[in-house]
């Protein structure tokens, strides 16, 4: 390998706030692929959507795709997450009857086309809309039979205590919090040790904690 590849092999990565990568595939940004491309279409600022979201996008969007045929709802405490429900009701489609929307209510950016507009009338009719944080908690199912898929802002650790003792009380799901790792003191971990649960810290910055 000569210098020239050498350099060029360093400069090829990611880098934002929390997260700097070097001499990977970076199919999530690259706009000939499904997600990148689709965000740029239905994003108003897709630059500005950074890597831990692709990527929770992506791995919220391949669970839910994987359960169409089962009872699973998605449960979102953050306003800013009307990118991921977008995508969402394009990856699964009206069809999934047993995938059921609620979250608090949503801060809509819009793009300025038709298709994205059609979107959010789509997924404001498949959204049940929570003004209250305990009514949207409450909203969690206990059936062994539903998956709750949950996300909580990194910066609200009293909610993700809350959905945690559901997960102990056996609520199967996961919970996905964004930004978890810019957190200064992430919420405590005593009640998830003292209770046999963990929360991850993905590499790409969101924390996960799976009840199954």
């Amino acid at each position: 390998m000569n210098a020239n590849e050498v350099k060029n092999r360093v400069k090829a990565g990611y880098k934002d706030k929390t997260l700097a990568l070097r001499d990977r595939k970076l199919g999530l940004l690259e706009i000939g692929r499904d997600l990148a491309g689709w965000l740029e279409t239905i994003s108003l600022r897709p630059n500005g959507i950074d890597w831990q979201r692709r990527a929770m996008i992506e791995k919220a969007s391949a669970l839910l795709r994987s359960r169409r045929g089962q009872d699973s709802i998605v449960i979102n405490f953050d306003r800013d997450q009307h990118v991921l429900f977008r995508y969402l009701i394009l990856a699964i489609g009206q069809s999934a009857e047993r995938i059921r929307f609620k979250s608090t209510p949503l801060d809509l950016l819009k793009a300025d086309n038709m298709l994205v507009e059609d979107i959010d009338e789509m997924m404001m009719n498949r959204i049940g809309s929570f003004e209250s944080d305990e009514l949207l908690l409450n909203s969690l199912n206990s059936s062994p039979n539903v998956f709750n898929l949950v996300l909580v802002p990194g910066s609200r650790p009293d909610l993700q205590r809350s959905v945690a003792v559901r997960f102990n009380q056996g609520y199967r799901g996961v919970m996905f919090v964004p930004d978890f790792s810019m957190e200064r003191t992430p919420w405590p971990f005593d009640f998830l040790r003292q209770h046999n649960m963990v929360m991850i810290e993905t590499a790409d910055g969101f924390g996960e904690c799976w009840s199954l």
